[in-house]
């Protein structure tokens, strides 16, 4: 957001005129664009992806025992190399459900009221998982849980099948970065020496679960492996690994984003009270007014990135998070660029970063509700 580019203000040689008031006009307009915007998408950003149901039993070591549920995937064999299987795989089911099978055919209960099958969009769901097998490597999607085998529409590319996975106990490691070999073998190495420091059996090949886009930056990424436990509860030495209390991620995530609100409320007040001194007055904005935007962004967006380092971010959260840290990378620029060497703003640039801001702002304050409701 808007850091310190305000604090000094260029003296004017002449009273403010029509431009200034079209500038806070505009300013004001595009805020309003932000928050309609905000409120038409809002809906659709706060459903979460939905995941495979889980449990966690156990943490250590930076590792979790997790007890999954059956679920049903779309499964897909593609061959290797590892690193090019995902991005292949990902782009035949991607287009399985997006549209690209053969819909479902609807009867009415009476005649002669019938309905051709059509193309039928799927609801996306993390993560993406990949294994090795006889073929290649087997890339799966989940289905949304509520679709069955026989509710499912037929795939127009035969090299889609179905398939139930069972449930079962995996260990499972957690980090981010590029979906590079060597950060998963790192990841892997680590996961397999804790495994067999507490005395675990595995069985199969490991899963390699990646939950985010390809735009998603490479430090928000979340990844996992998970490998199979050889056992059925309990299988694991009891005394070695505590037992992890249940916890709600909720009560987490509230304080966060509550704090977070309330510093993004004192930012984007105080910024919109800068960008008023900079083109609608001749009096310069106070520095401590400037430093106060800078120091409450700064502590919003520590918080924000602290709880998306620890916690499973919904989707609008995550797209508030990017949307900030754009805002912090426009206030860099503004700074940097131009206030520092005593060069005139632009006003596009300053009002880009504003609605950017605000986006992110209002998404903040709608996660906050949800979680509050």
């Amino acid at each position: 957001m808007m850091s310190q580019q305000f604090g000094r203000t260029r003296p004017r040689s002449t009273p403010p005129g029509p431009g200034a008031a079209g500038s806070s006009a505009g300013l004001t307009g595009l805020t309003g664009l932000a928050v309609a915007l905000v409120l038409a998408l809002a809906p659709a950003l706060a459903r979460a992806i939905e995941e495979p149901r889980y449990t966690v039993e156990r943490q250590f070591d930076g590792i979790e025992l997790r007890d999954y549920a059956p679920r049903i995937a779309a499964e897909v064999i593609v061959p290797g190399p590892a690193d090019e299987a995902g991005s292949q795989g990902f782009r035949i089911l991607a287009a399985y459900i997006f549209g690209k099978n053969q819909g479902r055919q609807s009867i009415a209960m009476t005649a002669p009221v019938t309905q051709a099958p059509e193309p039928q969009k799927i609801a996306m769901t993390a993560p993406v998982t990949q294994e090795p097998t006889a073929g290649g490597y087997a890339v799966q999607f989940m289905m949304p849980s509520a679709y069955t085998l026989q509710t499912l529409p037929a795939p127009l590319d035969p090299r889609i099948r179905f398939k139930e996975v069972a449930g079962g106990r995996y260990a499972v490691i957690r980090y981010s970065g590029w979906w590079s070999d060597a950060n998963y073998r790192q990841h892997l190495t680590r996961l397999r020496q804790a495994v067999e420091a507490a005395g675990l059996r595995t069985t199969g090949e490991p899963v390699y679960a990646r939950y985010d886009p390809p735009w998603m930056p490479w430090f928000m990424r979340r990844n996992e492996i998970w490998l199979r436990l050889a056992c059925s509860p309990p299988c694991h030495p009891e005394a070695r690994l505590p037992r992890v209390p249940p916890r709600d991620p909720a009560l987490v995530a509230t304080p966060i984003f509550r704090a977070a609100t309330a510093l993004l409320a004192i930012a984007f007040v105080s910024g919109i009270v800068l960008t008023l001194f900079r083109f609608g007055s001749d009096r310069p904005s106070p520095p401590w007014m400037a430093k106060l935007h800078g120091f409450a962004a700064a502590g919003a967006l520590t918080l924000l990135v602290f709880g998306w380092a620890h916690l499973a971010y919904a989707r609008a959260a995550t797209v508030a998070l990017i949307a900030l840290l754009l805002a912090a990378c426009g206030g860099l620029v503004l700074n940097l660029a131009y206030h520092w060497k005593n060069r005139p703003l632009p006003e596009w640039l300053v009002f880009a970063h504003m609605a950017v801001a605000a986006l992110g702002f209002l998404l903040v304050g709608v996660v906050t509700l949800s979680l509050s409701a």
